[in-house]
């Protein structure tokens, strides 16, 4: 039976174990933190991920098509814990990479991009503008 561990050898143990909680609690999966990891679905998988990065306390979380590949329900799980893991303590920021136009409502301000060209960026209400 496989579980996941954070091994650091930066923060003494009980620290470790406060922020693996802390961080599982903010992605919404600390009451799952006993299962097999094998047992989860992708979308519970990807907020076990975001967990982990957090409690290795990143500063910036880079999340590259987050929600491809998952059901409806574990795409809202996700981005509600990439913005609640954004929002917990003011000192994470999350750069978002999709093709998904219908995530910019969950986004401060986004970059568009052809051709490796920067097109339009600035606040996501002048980008539905100019979409």
């Amino acid at each position: 039976m496989s579980h996941l561990v954070l091994v650091s050898s930066i923060f003494p143990l009980d620290e470790v174990k406060s922020r693996v909680s802390k961080s599982m609690e903010t992605v919404g999966m600390l009451s799952y933190s006993q299962r097999p990891i094998q047992t989860l679905s992708g979308g519970q998988k990807q907020r076990v991920a975001i967990a982990g990065a957090l409690a290795e306390a990143s500063k910036v979380l880079l999340v590259d098509e987050l929600t491809k590949f998952l059901d409806e329900h574990d795409q809202m799980g996700v981005i509600k814990a990439v913005r609640n893991s954004v929002a917990a303590d003011g000192e994470v920021a999350a750069l978002w990479l999709t093709h998904r136009l219908e995530e910019l409502k969950y986004a401060n301000g986004a970059i568009c991009m052809e051709d490796g060209q920067i097109i339009i960026q600035g606040d996501v209400s002048i980008l539905y503008q100019d979409l």
